[in-house]
């Protein structure tokens, strides 16, 4: 028994679709143990992101591990906020906290290479909203446009403030919207002129 080792370049998938990238890898390898995805240091297709449970759990039932390798930095984090951190094979141990679920977001792929970036209610006390990495992780993923879902916050403060007008600037000139917004919160952000930056949609 040992493993196999595929490239990400050598994937001839294009689009967005999970399932054409869950059906590109191979389903059921025989006689290996596990199968290893290098992904050569490249920003990872939404597709591909969106694709990992789909392609875990097939190998999982058929006994085989897959894994990730070859991931820059940007795409370990891309791979750790969409929750799962488990197929990363060189992890590094400091992330241990990310793993867990201490940032203060999470990454949701939808259809058409729509990422939507879903902030938790206490986003605004959470230290990591100060580290660079908060925004580092978007150097890791190749998408269409991005959602930010504000529907857990009753509040906002500036460091939240900071983070959305970072990620605008970040994706110029991408599509970029926030979505779910409580009534306050939005009329805080237009104060701010938070929507000459990215669309803002009240819940």
């Amino acid at each position: 028994m040992g493993h196999v080792t595929c490239l990400l370049s050598e994937i001839a998938v294009t689009g967005h679709d999970a399932q054409q990238w869950a059906d590109a890898l191979p389903a059921s390898p025989s006689a290996i143990d596990a199968l290893v995805l290098d992904c050569e240091a490249s920003p990872l297709p939404i597709g591909l992101v969106a694709a990992l449970p789909l392609i875990d759990g097939r190998l999982r039932a058929a006994g085989v591990a897959f894994r990730l390798t070859g991931l820059n930095r940007a795409a370990q984090l891309v791979v750790h906020l969409a929750g799962r951190s488990g197929l990363i094979s060189d992890a590094r141990s400091e992330d241990r906290d990310l793993a867990a679920g201490a940032w203060p977001l999470a990454l949701l792929c939808g259809e058409r290479g729509r990422l939507v970036v879903e902030v938790r209610r206490d986003a605004g006390q959470n230290p990591w909203l100060t580290s660079p990495e908060i925004h580092d992780w978007l150097d890791g993923i190749v998408l269409s446009t991005l959602a930010i879902d504000l529907g857990r916050l009753e509040q906002i403060n500036s460091m939240l403030v900071a983070w959305l007008l970072q990620l605008a600037q970040r994706l110029r000139p991408a599509p970029i919207e926030a979505f779910a917004i409580a009534p306050q919160v939005l009329i805080q952000l237009k104060q701010l002129r938070v929507d000459q930056m990215m669309t803002l949609r009240k819940a």
